[in-house]
């Protein structure tokens, strides 16, 4: 279906959902929803490299964001923590923005759009990263992984297992990440290394040429505190937490705190794992931490009264038009049952008597 007919598509039945009807899932405004963006690139840069997947376009992010403003009024997390906690007044139809990973692109092309809007977000910083101005492994992977005509790289997996990896092919990227967040941060880095070495390719040349590896520096940080945005904490060094003992997380979460308090002179709130990846005794340690609310990855994201504060739910950001208001309204979750649905039946069908 061409992309016109799908973003309508999309348009017309968030429209439709949205519209007051009893409609199987709607979004009756009686949640906070939480949103998830992480890269937003330009036509240039998307001609100079293939985007990652986590990135959207400008063009996207714009229209979907516009769609979200249609039936939501975009707040900040720390009001939407305070209507959680039932210090602020209930409003309906609330809705907040946030970035992870602190890349370039939120600065440099997504707050200008926000700025115009009307709208504010809040940013989640890793500072060694910002420190260091080094881009997050899977950047580097994501930029080199395209660099050579197919081939294969092949790793050592935990467990002294080797298994090879087709280049150029997305589906074998996810499989090569997936395996590469298990590991710990020495292993990771090595085994990036190690198949940076097979593309023939070195870490500092991918660094120059990705248009997508750049991260804000903290001058970036408090442009983005001046124009109405929040800084909140995604950890040091972007570990999975759950693999971490827990003094190795304390850390994590302190260290990242008192840096970004005394780089930016505001008080950190708010916090990210990173991965998605927690459970209990993380999000306790993130409580016992000082932090007032942390943001998971998990969807659909909507919060309603009495959830808990530091396992909030957020949507991720589709790179798809008009696709952000559709999901939030409750059409997508609606469409998917509808779908599994039909599938058992057919397969009910198909079952031999």
């Amino acid at each position: 279906m061409p992309r016109r007919l799908i973003d309508l598509y999309y348009g017309l039945t968030t429209s439709l959902w949205h519209s007051g009807l009893a409609l199987p899932g709607r979004d009756n405004g009686d949640s906070v929803s939480i949103i998830c963006f992480h890269g937003v690139h330009s036509p240039a840069m998307a001609a100079a490299a293939r985007p990652p997947t986590s990135s959207v376009s400008l063009e996207s992010f714009e229209a979907n964001v516009r769609g979200v403003l249609r039936h939501y009024e975009i707040v900040s997390l720390s009001d939407a923590i305070r209507m959680l906690r039932g210090s602020l007044p209930w409003k309906r139809k609330r809705a907040v923005l946030t970035f992870d990973d602190s890349l370039k692109s939120t600065t440099a092309l997504a707050l200008p759009v926000l700025e115009r809007m009307g709208a504010t977000a809040t940013v989640f910083v890793s500072t060694d990263a910002i420190e260091a101005g080094a881009p997050y492994w899977w950047l580097i992977l994501d930029y080199a992984w395209y660099r050579p005509a197919k081939g294969r790289v092949t790793i050592p997996l935990p467990g002294g297992q080797a298994e090879s990896f087709l280049t150029a092919d997305p589906h074998s990227l996810t499989r090569l990440k997936a395996a590469l967040r298990r590991m710990v941060a020495a292993e990771r880095e090595a085994t990036v290394s190690a198949v940076l070495d097979q593309l023939n390719l070195s870490r500092s040349e991918v660094e120059r040429r990705s248009p997508y590896a750049q991260l804000m520096s903290w001058t970036d940080l408090k442009y983005a505190l001046k124009s109405g945005f929040s800084v909140g904490s995604h950890t040091v060094t972007h570990p999975n937490l759950t693999t971490l003992t827990p003094a190795g997380a304390r850390y994590e979460m302190a260290a990242s705190k008192a840096t970004i308090e005394a780089r930016l002179s505001i008080e950190c709130r708010h916090f990210c794992y990173p991965y998605g990846a927690y459970n209990h005794e993380v999000a306790a340690l993130a409580a016992a931490n000082r932090y007032e609310a942390a943001v998971t990855t998990r969807a659909p994201g909507r919060n309603p009264r009495g959830q808990h504060l530091f396992e909030l739910n957020r949507y991720s950001a589709p790179a798809a038009e008009n696709k952000l208001p559709f999901a939030m309204s409750g059409a997508e979750s609606y469409s998917q049952r509808v779908k599994v649905k039909w599938r058992q039946q057919d397969h009910i069908k198909a079952m031999p008597v």
